[in-house]
This record gives structure tokens, sequence and C-alpha cells, in this order.
């Protein structure tokens, strides 16, 4: 027995990385902060971590945060020695400075480098540097051994960087969230539906709300919406005036109701609730969200808009996909459950199983293992 522990002492010694990862954990809640914490936490590699993670603060505590993450990158570069770092990096101008500055110090280290993108637009940002600015970053993103996306449509947003090697990992599903269809009421003609994300204009909000309401005058009792997430600025509004014309919006409608943002537990509450999971999203950073996902695993009907990869996400579930920005055609999604709730009921038992077969976080994070794996192996450029 001695022996078959130092064995598997051994071979986990052989197995287990030394990686530093630099992203967004702790503190403002995003899908992609979400997705850095799961990995990070359940990965078979020994993890150091350097939190980026700074939504939310004013441009002076943006600027400190970079040079307070390309400090610690920077000792834990020298004196953690690292076998290789994994990057979540930013579509932003100020935020890949930080980013340049870590690939920099991996460079000087003769540290490989793999990247996690989580969006959809590293092209349009790269296209819209200047010749300088963007001649930098290239020089950065030359040295990435490897980037990882989430979708097969999105290696193209790495195209001009040929040494690069590009893996897709779908995102993942929480596996604490159940199939709780067998609980909702499917027989008294009612429908739940559930808008599970950040509370901004191109995620759908006031489409879904209009055609809601659109619903209610016609149906007054046969619909309801729960909405959970935070305010945040977009189509040129403020957090503030995104709050107030949501309010606005809602206001006397007691089947429209905002359930402020929505913990572990309250997610599972309000996904157990819901018969239907809305994310009609135009947010130019839609990739893979997690709520839909989420959707898809508690046995959901899906309803996506046509942007992005979001229709490739539902492939093959019960889902309907609506032209982005059409209210009419969310209130066509909706009315076509309302006459059709056997859809529901196969929601209920197609979706979870596709949900766990392609989406579960044990693949997720087994294949981002995986890739470090490979690149760590690797001589360095």
């Amino acid at each position: 027995m001695a022996l078959l522990n130092d064995l598997v002492a051994v071979s986990d010694a052989h197995f287990r990385r030394r990686v530093l990862a630099v992203g967004p954990g702790e503190g403002f809640v995003t899908g992609q902060s979400v997705a850095f914490l799961t990995y990070t936490g359940k990965s078979r590699h020994a993890v150091s971590i350097v939190n980026t993670n700074d939504e939310g603060r004013s441009f002076l505590l943006h600027v400190a945060s970079s040079i307070r993450v390309i400090v610690l990158a920077a000792w834990a570069l020298l004196f953690r020695t690292p076998q290789c770092v994994y990057l979540s990096t930013s579509r932003s101008k100020l935020g890949a400075i930080k980013d340049i500055a870590v690939i920099a110090l991996a460079r000087l280290g003769k540290v490989p480098v793999v990247n996690h993108l989580h969006g959809i637009t590293f092209a349009s940002f790269r296209e819209s540097l200047g010749p300088i600015y963007g001649s930098v970053v290239d020089w950065a993103y030359g040295y990435i051994a490897a980037s990882i996306v989430l979708h097969q449509k999105l290696i193209a947003q790495y195209a001009r960087y040929p040494g690069m090697k590009i893996s897709v990992v779908n995102n993942f599903v929480d596996t604490d969230i159940s199939n709780s269809s067998a609980n909702r009421n499917r027989d008294d003609g009612s429908i739940n539906v559930l808008f599970l994300s950040n509370l901004v204009p191109e995620k759908g909000l006031f489409e879904l709300i209009d055609s809601v309401k659109a619903l209610l005058t016609e149906y007054p009792r046969g619909i309801s919406l729960k909405l959970a997430g935070r305010y945040l600025p977009g189509a040129g509004m403020s957090s503030r005036e995104v709050e107030a014309r949501f309010l606005q919006s809602i206001a006397g409608l007691p089947a429209i109701q905002y359930c402020g943002f929505a913990n572990a537990n309250e997610k599972k509450r309000l996904l157990a609730w819901a018969h239907v999971l809305a994310l009609p999203s135009y947010m130019k950073e839609e990739a893979a969200p997690l709520a839909v996902l989420e959707g898809m695993a508690a046995g959901c009907y899906l309803i996506v808009s046509d942007f992005g990869v979001l229709p490739d996400l539902v492939e093959d579930a019960t889902a309907a996909v609506v032209p982005a920005r059409d209210t009419v055609a969310l209130q066509k999604a909706l009315t076509m459950l309302k006459e059709n709730p056997d859809l529901l009921r196969t929601a209920g038992l197609v979706n979870p199983k596709i949900a766990y077969e392609r989406f579960s976080v044990a693949r997720y994070v087994s294949a981002i293992d995986g890739i470090l794996d490979a690149v760590s192996g690797e001589v360095t450029r």
C-alpha cells in the first residue's frame, strides 16, 4: 500500500503544473469571473491567482488596479517559477495594457502563455487600435502559445497570429443546478419567463419587457416575468439611467418583477420557478452566456436572439431563435408557447440532457488542464 501511495504521489507530481492564473477573480460577478474562478478552483494544477477584477471602479482605480496586477504578476513569475501563465484577457484599451505587461514578463522569463477569450470581439478590438498600439498588441500576442475560444466560429478572432494554436473549449453549467421541471405547474396555462443576466439594454432587456407587456393585454394572468441582475450602463445610458428607465417600464405591473442580483441559491430558486429562460441579446461581447446553459440544464425552454453564436449554443435544444431587437418576434415566440404547451414539457426532458453531455464543469476544467499540460511541456519561444 505504501508503494502504491508513492506511485500515486509521483504520478500527481508529474501531471501537476505550477500555473500563474491572471484574470477576474473575486469581486464584481460576471460570466468571465465565474468561468475564471470555476477553472482555478477545480484545476488539478497548482494554481496561483492574480485577480484583475476591477469592474465598477473609476478610471483612476482601474489604473491603480492595473499597476497592482503587473507588480503581483512580476513577483509571482520571479518567486513562484510557474511553468505556464493562464491569462483571461481583456478587450479594452486600458485593460490590454496589463495583459501586454504580463505577457512581456512571461516572455522575459521564457514562460509559455495560454490566453482564454471570453467574448467575440478581439478582432474588431484589434482593428480599432492605431498603428502604434496595434503593433504592440501584435508583438505581445505573437508570443502567446495557445488561445482558447468558446466556439469553432471564434477561431478566426486570432487569424492574424499564424503561430498561435487555437483550441475550442465549450463553456459550462454548474452541476448543482438540477432539472426541476417536474416541480413546475405546466397545466394551468401560465408561463413563467426568466431573464437572468446583468441588466444591460443590449441584452434585449427592454424588448423582452415590451413583448411581455403586450401579451399581458391579451392574457392578463397568463404570463409572468422575473428579471435578476445588476444595472449596468449601455445604449448610451449610465447605470442609473438604465435603472430609472427599467423601473418606469415595469411600474404598476405586478406580473413583472425585479429580483435584484441573484446569488447561487437565489439563482437555483428562480430557475426552478421558470418555464422559459429568455436572453434576446445583441450585446457585442455576448459569446456563450452561462445563463443560457443554466436554463438549459434546469429544463427551461430557451429563447435567444440570432446574434453571434447564440443560435449555435441552443442547437438541438428545445428553443426559439428570434431576430435581435425584434419585440414582435419575441411576442410571437411567447404566444407560440401559450398555444403549444407541450414544447415546455419537451424542453424539460431534452434540454438537461444536452446541457450535461456538452457543457459539464468536469469537461471544461479537464480541457483547459490538458491545454496547459501540452503548452508547458513544449519548448518556449
